[in-house]
């Protein structure tokens, strides 16, 4: 989990609005995985933060006209602007203790380059859907 800040307009037709928003968001992942076999562990923690900047809009109905419980859904594009990556692996057992760790900025590109830095593409798109709360100017 991570912060999504930014600014929304909130274009309002009664109990509907559309809300189109320019956000930074963290998005990302983390793993930590372990198999043991014949007397050897092997353990790996891998993790990764993206930041994007993304541009959401937003169906939203609330069902108290212009405050109270919200309903939500829309698309959004987003694109990515920087992030870390973060490897770890060990081998133990019989004797074996093994490590290899990375660290690493993530670039964000359509192609893949021959180095030791970790690419992403650059344009994440989906749709997104959701529920909150208004009241007054603040929405969570």
């Amino acid at each position: 989990m991570g912060p999504q800040v930014g600014v929304t307009l909130n274009a309002q037709f009664g109990n509907f609005s559309v809300q189109p928003s320019l956000l930074f968001s963290q998005k990302g992942f983390k793993i930590d995985y372990s198999e043991s076999d014949r007397g050897y562990t092997f353990h790996v923690e891998t993790s990764s933060r993206l930041n994007y900047l993304e541009l959401p809009i937003n169906f939203v109905y609330t069902v108290g006209g212009e405050e109270g419980f919200q309903v939500f859904a829309g698309p959004y594009a987003a694109f990515g602007i920087s992030g870390k990556y973060n490897y770890k692996a060990t081998l133990t057992g019989n004797g074996t203790d093994e490590s290899q760790s990375n660290e690493a900025d993530i670039h964000y590109s359509n192609k893949i380059k021959n180095n030791d830095n970790v690419y992403y593409r650059a344009l994440d798109a989906g749709l997104n859907a959701g529920i909150g709360y208004k009241v007054g100017p603040v929405q969570a």
